[in-house]
């Protein structure tokens, strides 16, 4: 089996013509910035602070979807 870096992906353009990449050019790239994981407040009696941490895991959570929905030979840097 050949490694990913050997490895290539058939793309086709919008003018239907045909080109052969490596499974890893920076084309294949899906370019986002992801929200950073802070743990939960130390005083969970705090209502404000969780509400505002529990807003920051509801993006993160949005993160991890996009994240499962992109196609097999994209990727992204995390």
């Amino acid at each position: 089996m050949e490694s990913l870096h050997e490895r290539c992906v058939t793309v086709t353009s919008s003018g239907g013509q045909e080109k052969h990449l490596s499974a890893l050019d920076a084309s294949r790239i899906e370019k986002v910035e992801f929200v950073e994981f802070k743990p939960p407040p130390l005083d969970v009696s705090n209502r404000g602070a969780m509400d505002a941490w529990m807003e920051r895991t509801n993006y993160i959570i949005d993160d991890f979807r996009w994240l499962l929905k992109l196609p097999y030979d994209r990727y992204s840097f995390l």
